[in-house]
């Protein structure tokens, strides 16, 4: 496992977060409640880092657009460039037993009998109570499947997610599982919330026979995707300095997405609300790629948000300075997906004294 973030939080931080975990908030050993950061509802993102025979660490963006009694609306994409869009029908979330691992543009809006994101509601019950359960994987745009079975490995056990700028330990289900379909064959490791209402896959790692690399996807941040403005004033008023982890950019590039609009705008409403200060942005990359490159990226990173504070919000240039850390200022252990999307991160600092 990795560290915990070293972060500390102002009262009005903790507070929101708190109101987010709902009832994850101090779960034992017993099975989580309904309510929680997982809970489906308009904004939610998730975020998960994942690797494949097609590169290293990459990022995915999952926002719910809709929930309603049709199912669950997810837009999708990707720092690779792939954009999707996947409605999870409220049935399939309760009992489907395939799993769509992916998303691809190709595919249709609705893939009926099947789950994104994680399993079943009736899946993870049946592993719960018998200890394995029967499940296929759906894994390309050929919508090809592939059976197996998942066997419990540990129905009691934790993962660090981040919940927006807090790591919580989260109650997982660990269950190894073994796929057969002629001469095609695969065996992985899911890592499943272990709330029956949203059973969302934490971590997986899938070994296909016919793949040259790994498939590992991580749930590395979950969010309420609600203005993070207040949380941000006050962390900066009394604490002077703050990690950023919402704002995004293109794969090895200093490009930032689109997601980071409403972040990049709440750094600029606080800039407003307090005309006196003076900020430094800070980048930081993970420790994949040589060290100079990191470094030149980070900076780079570092003035693009700058630049799109200054050109979107009309905030003088004067206020603000950049610098890249690169690899050198890791927050946590880079030799896991977590680590590594700990350390890609944004920096604020006042600079006024």
């Amino acid at each position: 496992m990795v560290g915990k973030l070293k972060t500390s939080l102002t009262l009005g931080t903790a507070l929101a977060v708190c109101a987010f975990l709902s009832g994850f908030t101090g779960v034992t050993s017993s099975p989580a409640v309904a309510q929680g950061p997982f809970t489906p509802h308009e904004g939610l993102t998730i975020t998960r880092a994942y690797t494949s025979q097609y590169g290293p660490d990459a990022e995915e963006f999952n926002v719910v657009r809709s929930v309603g009694p049709d199912g669950v609306l997810i837009d999708y994409s990707d720092t690779r460039g792939i954009v999707a869009q996947r409605l999870v029908r409220s049935a399939d979330r309760s009992a489907a037993g395939t799993y769509l691992i992916g998303f691809d543009p190709s595919l249709p809006r609705v893939v009926p009998n099947t789950t994104s994101l994680g399993v079943s509601s009736a899946l993870l019950n049946e592993l719960r109570t018998r200890g394995s359960a029967p499940v296929s994987l759906m894994y390309d745009r050929k919508l090809s499947t592939i059976p197996g079975v998942l066997t419990v490995v540990n129905d009691n056990s934790r993962m660090p997610v981040m919940v927006e700028n807090q790591i919580v330990n989260m109650p997982v289900l660990i269950a190894r599982g073994s796929f057969q379909q002629g001469n095609r064959n695969g065996t992985g490791y899911f890592y499943f919330l272990s709330d029956v209402n949203n059973p969302v896959t934490v971590e997986y790692r899938i070994k296909f026979n016919w793949e040259k690399a790994l498939r590992t996807t991580r749930t590395v941040r979950v969010s309420a995707g609600r203005s993070e403005q207040a949380a941000m004033e006050q962390t900066l008023r009394t604490i002077r300095k703050l990690d950023v982890y919402g704002i995004h950019f293109d794969f090895d590039k200093a490009t930032i997405r689109p997601q980071a609009r409403g972040l990049i705008s709440d750094i600029a409403t606080t800039m407003k609300n307090n005309p006196t200060w003076t900020i430094a942005i800070r980048g930081h990359t993970d420790s994949l790629g040589a060290p100079d490159y990191n470094l030149d990226l980070s900076a780079r990173r570092a003035e693009a948000v700058k630049q799109a504070i200054i050109r979107n919000h009309g905030i003088a240039a004067g206020r603000i300075t950049t610098s890249g850390a690169g690899m050198n200022e890791p927050k946590a252990p880079n030799d896991t997906l977590q680590g590594r999307a700990q350390n890609r991160r944004v920096e604020l600092s006042r600079t006024d004294r």
